[in-house]
């Protein structure tokens, strides 16, 4: 297919790249060392105008558009973002208590920085969650820009906090290791009980949380076996 990256004129035969992932909005393809998602006809989230905006903001962490892939009617088509090619996921539940509070405060600062541009973040789960030596979320897709910034900044940080503290207690945490609460009650109350001990504990960033509860020589699996203790 004829298409536009960044202006410029390429062509694309998706059965020739091999595929990444695949979700409700598109599939995404390796494409020249970087990861390409094309969005399946008509079904998107984000503008070319949200991606024209999101690709300006430098960050490591949480991956957003870089290149711009429209057609030959200047519509937006799809976008690349930087290629994770040494995903090791399950090296999360290995690492030290420093080494993951240090993580989530990276991630945190990067969430700061998404708000402090009225970006509300948005579809945080494990699969869309890498580690390469760093924590990283790969897909933008449904996030909301507030361009007349009927929100205050403050608002969003704290909207996208409990984002960020939802996949850590639900995704990390609890469905990682109890599948089989995933639609119990059991999930509902070890999630609420971890909610309630970051209130009583009066942290503000899910990084505080860990580093106040994780004993200092356990790995985050050990941490993980024990969370049901709340």
């Amino acid at each position: 297919m004829k298409l536009y990256l960044n202006e410029q004129a390429i062509t694309i035969h998706p059965i020739l790249l091999k595929r990444l992932g695949y979700g409700t909005q598109g599939k995404v393809y390796k494409y020249k060392g970087e990861a390409l998602k094309i969005f399946k006809r008509d079904i998107r989230d984000l503008s070319l105008e949200d991606c024209d905006y999101l690709k300006d903001i430098n960050t490591n962490r949480i991956l957003l558009p870089n290149k711009l892939l429209t057609n030959s009617d200047g519509m937006l088509t799809g976008y690349t973002t930087e290629l994770i090619s040494k995903e090791k996921l399950d090296e999360v539940y290995n690492l030290s208590k420093d080494v993951i509070v240090n993580e989530l405060y990276e991630v945190s600062k990067e969430i700061k920085l998404l708000s402090n541009n009225y970006i509300f973040i948005n579809d945080w789960n494990i699969t869309n969650f890498m580690y390469d030596g760093m924590f990283r979320f790969v897909d933008s897709g449904y996030y909301k820009i507030d361009y007349l910034h009927a929100f205050e900044q403050n608002e969003i940080n704290k909207y996208n906090n409990e984002v960020f503290n939802n996949f850590v207690f639900m995704e990390l945490i609890t469905e990682k290791f109890y599948p089989h609460y995933k639609t119990g009650l059991l999930t509902s109350s070890m999630v609420k009980a971890h909610e309630r001990r970051y209130k009583e504990l009066g942290c503000k960033l899910i990084g505080e949380y860990i580093e106040a509860t994780m004993d200092k020589n356990d790995t985050f699996l050990e941490y993980v076996k024990k969370s049901d203790r709340y």
